[in-house]
């Protein structure tokens, strides 16, 4: 069997004449719908931590969310990939759009924290990391830095841009026949380590879902979305590493394995839906919201932390709703503006270097 994504690439093109135009309808119908989901999900878990509700801590909902990021990031970028396999300028036409998506905003909200970070006299000396897409190692003992205030869920940034360091690089080297035995294999290496990690570190204590930051952990999320771009027969290789997960896990005790294999079958499901044009959900609301999500992403946690600091002195509750739904509308408002009149200028740009 097939896995069939014969569906337009979700991108922004550049028109042959250099003009910029923002294709929002090439965009495949219910990855916006996911993303929005996946975002609220993360805000919903920084939340929660943040304020310190008794009983939270071992849900995790941030972590599917991130992983759901990762299933349909390496779905789309590697669709792109293999459609701009073989025209000239492959390598300079990809990394400029990830320049130009990536680098302008994420350069204004890490400079920004740090600057505030060093106006009020905490710890900025990891800023650096944040410079070379490094960010994800933050917190470990080797390094012994902490994330800067503010910037700590940049980590999954990182993920994605090292494995995109490499991804353009296989795709273009290898042909695409091999593909899906590479990609599976890339799963199966980061969900042995991952297993390993958990055995090591988790223990079998608790059915709650593992968060670990370096990319050779999370690197199996990306490698699923990679299979979903590949046009040939790799139903059966999906099916054989989620069932090798699931029995490697329940041999060797791993619960936290086991339920993070059986979420991953879920997000991969509903990510694999929306490929072949059968939309998990239907709501405008959440598709908004979807496509504001790299805003939302950088800026929720400043706004979270402010809000944090400023209710005491306003009488209010930093657990309570009015808290939260001020975090939620402040979070997206801006991202609203900021892609408005920012980021969609910015893009106009790029025309320039393709």
């Amino acid at each position: 069997m097939t896995i069939d994504v014969r569906t337009p690439i979700e991108k922004t093109e550049s028109l042959e004449d250099g003009r910029f135009e923002p294709s929002i309808k090439r965009r495949i119908r219910g990855l916006d719908e996911l993303r929005g989901i996946a975002i609220l999900s993360v805000m919903l878990a920084h939340f929660f931590n943040l304020v310190q509700r008794p009983g939270y801590e071992h849900l995790h909902l941030g972590g599917p969310g991130v992983d759901l990021f990762f299933i349909i990031s390496g779905f789309l970028i590697a669709k792109i990939l293999f459609a701009e396999k073989g025209r000239p300028g492959y390598f300079r036409r990809f990394y400029v759009r990830r320049i130009f998506r990536i680098l302008p905003l994420y350069g204004v909200v890490v400079l920004t924290m740090c600057l505030a970070a060093v106006a009020a006299g905490a710890d900025c000396s990891s800023w650096p990391f944040y410079v070379v897409f490094l960010q994800n190692f933050l917190g470990d003992p080797i390094t012994a830095y902490r994330p800067v205030v503010g910037l700590g869920p940049l980590w999954s940034l990182a993920v994605e841009e090292q494995f995109y360091l490499v991804l353009p690089l296989v795709i273009f080297l290898f042909p695409t026949r091999v593909m899906p035995v590479m990609f599976a294999a890339v799963a199966a290496v980061g969900i042995t380590l991952k297993t390993i990690n958990h055995i090591e570190f988790a223990g079998d204590v608790t059915w709650g879902y593992s968060n670990p930051l370096p990319t050779w952990f999370r690197m199996q999320y990306l490698a699923l979305g990679c299979l979903l771009a590949v046009e040939s027969g790799t139903l059966r290789l999906v099916v054989g590493v989620f069932a090798a997960w699931l029995t490697g896990a329940v041999i060797v005790g791993d619960n936290l394995g086991v339920l993070e294999g059986l979420v991953a079958i879920m997000l991969f499901g509903f990510v694999g839906n929306c490929v072949r044009g059968y939309p998990v959900f239907s709501s405008s609301i959440l598709a908004q919201i979807g496509k504001l999500c790299f805003g939302i992403y950088l800026f929720h946690l400043p706004i979270l932390i402010a809000l944090r600091r400023l209710a005491p002195r306003l009488g209010m509750d930093t657990g309570g709703v009015s808290v939260f739904l001020i975090y939620i509308g402040a979070s997206i408002l801006l991202a609203a503006l900021s892609f408005t009149w920012f980021e969609n200028p910015v893009q106009k740009f790029r025309t320039r270097f393709e």
